[in-house]
């Protein structure tokens, strides 16, 4: 169900990437691209690959093969502070081994943009100030970061990533941590995000939050692409049942898209 991408000036794009960690291949001869403007969500059980795609944009893992081009151009030759300032990223969780406040952690989101003392000027307190408003956490501004709840740490990590002000916003399970209030409205500053014109790729184990947020939809198992799509053509059994090796039953919600439902108790389901 994979398909090839076609080429647009203002992406994303993951020509035939392989990443080896060790003796595995993590990631094998995936190809994907992501436009601005649009929300993909990325599925798949855990050990797919799907958190090493997000590092082998940031420079976290080498390539064993293919390229990873953004705006037609190879990463490598955007150079580190030009590519900082166009993708943010948020991983899952972040240990901070100093007591930065949550607002010094936020405006270290401006650091691509400032000299070489990094002075704090009133522009990027302000769109640090505004990033943390909007995701409702201005009242940490002054806390510690040892001092905040898991789902309070993630909310700070989002707000650093929209600090940078970036084109491209790559997020690794940023709902992990969240209720559901957090989890919603954290993907809606996501959509807000996409229809301001940036691109955002999220990792997710939220199948049924990720069929309403996202544009389209990608399933990785064993390092491949399963299959892409708008949800409705992606949330089919066979395609989730073989990522997560769980049988399942995908059903219309009443907003017309589908919801996933584990048939618990079926030979095969791990019960």
């Amino acid at each position: 169900m994979s398909r090839e991408p076609v080429e647009s000036a203002s992406e994303l794009r993951f020509e035939g990437v392989s990443v080896q960690l060790g003796e595995q291949l993590v990631l094998d001869d995936v190809s994907f691209a992501l436009a601005r403007g649009e929300v993909v969500g990325l599925l798949g059980r855990n050990g797919a690959g799907k958190t090493t795609v997000v590092r082998a944009v940031t420079g976290g893992v080498d390539l064993a093969g293919g390229e990873i081009r953004l705006d037609q151009k190879p990463l490598a030759e955007h150079g580190e502070r030009s590519l900082a300032r166009q993708v943010a990223s948020v991983p899952q969780d972040m240990h901070v081994p100093f007591p930065f406040t949550a607002g010094e952690i936020v405006l270290m989101g401006r650091s691509p943009y400032q000299g070489l003392f990094g002075f704090d000027s009133p522009a990027d307190l302000d769109v640090a100030s505004r990033a943390m408003s909007q995701l409702g956490i201005a009242h940490l501004m002054g806390r510690r970061i040892d001092q905040l709840s898991g789902g309070e740490r993630q909310l700070v990590l989002i707000a650093r990533a929209l600090t940078q002000s970036p084109d491209w916003l790559l997020l690794d399970e940023p709902t992990a941590f969240l209720d559901l209030q957090h989890r919603i409205h954290v993907l809606e500053v996501v959509r807000d995000f996409a229809r301001a014109g940036g691109g955002a790729l999220v990792v997710s184990h939220d199948l049924v939050l990720a069929a309403r947020v996202c544009d389209r939809l990608l399933v990785l198992s064993e390092g491949r692409v399963l299959a892409e799509g708008p949800p409705k053509e992606v949330m089919k059994p066979q395609w989730l049942e073989q990522a997560f090796g769980l049988p399942v039953q995908v059903v219309e919600g009443p907003d017309g898209l589908p919801l996933v439902i584990p048939r618990m108790g079926v030979p095969g389901s791990g019960s």
